[in-house]
């Protein structure tokens, strides 16, 4: 929700003529973020088969804390396929996600998933 404040300065004489001009400021204001609200754009999926779905659906089954945890975790695990980060078990540690298995228990379950996804894990 958006709240727009307005500060008037106002001696007696201007008033309602400093009034009036800030409700037809603040009403094209309004309909400015109304056309631009109505222009959002829209979440687009990647691909079953895009190297991000099978980096995030390894780590879907790894018992997280918080959901961010899982997410981040997701996204180093995308940096690590996509050579970003030179191991799987460093994509883990840097990722600190607050998991409530061993990371090397998550290591592999992560390493399985992605085999049975057609990648092979070098550690």
């Amino acid at each position: 929700m958006v709240r727009f404040h307005v500060i008037l300065i106002i001696s007696k004489e201007t008033q309602i003529l400093t009034a009036t001009k800030a409700i037809l400021r603040f009403t094209q204001i309004a309909k400015f973020f109304n056309i631009f609200y109505s222009m959002a754009a829209t979440v687009q999926k990647f691909p079953e088969d895009s190297i991000e779905n099978k980096a995030y659906r390894s780590v879907s089954g790894i018992p997280t804390i918080g959901a961010n945890d899982s997410v981040r975790l997701g996204y180093h695990v995308y940096l690590y396929l996509t050579k970003h980060i030179t191991s799987l078990k460093e994509a883990i540690h840097v990722a600190q996600a607050r998991m409530t298995i061993s990371k090397e228990e998550a290591f592999s379950m992560i390493s399985k998933r992605l085999s049975e996804e057609g990648i092979s894990v070098e550690g």
